[in-house]
C-alpha cells in the first residue's frame, strides 16, 4: 500500500510528532484493508486525521471523465492548495486537491 512516509510528511510541513500520529492512523486503515483495489473510502480514518490537524472535516470530489480524474476523498484544510491528506486511486497521498483537479477532467 502506498502511504506517505514520515519523512515525506515532515518535508510537507508537518512536525515529526504529527507525522508519526498521521502515519499511525493511516497504517491502521491499511492493516484493516490490505488489498488496495477493493478498499472503501476511508472517511472515518480521514476524520481522525482532520481532528488531529484541526481541519474542517472530510470532503469528496466525484470521479471525473478520464483516467486522470479519480474520485478524491480528503481532509478539508480550508484552502484548495493547502497540504492535506488525500485518498484516491486506492492509496493515501499527501498533497493538495487543487493540483489534481487542474490536471484532470472534472465537470
Amino acid at each position: 500500500m502506498k502511504t506517505p512516509s514520515i519523512k515525506t510528511l515532515c518535508s510537507r510541513g508537518y512536525t515529526p510528532e504529527t507525522a508519526k500520529q498521521i502515519r499511525k492512523i493511516l497504517d491502521r486503515y491499511n492493516e484493516r484493508y490490505p488489498r488496495s483495489w477493493d478498499r472503501p473510502a476511508p472517511t472515518r480514518t480521514l476524520e481522525e486525521v482532520s481532528e488531529l490537524l484541526g481541519g474542517f472535516g472530510v470532503e469528496q470530489i466525484p470521479r471525473g471523465t478520464n483516467k486522470q480524474s479519480p474520485a478524491i476523498t480528503y481532509v478539508n484544510m480550508g484552502y484548495t492548495y493547502a497540504e492535506t491528506i488525500l485518498f484516491h486511486s486506492g492509496n493515501f497521498h499527501c498533497g493538495n486537491w487543487g493540483d489534481i483537479v487542474e490536471r484532470g477532467n472534472y465537470a
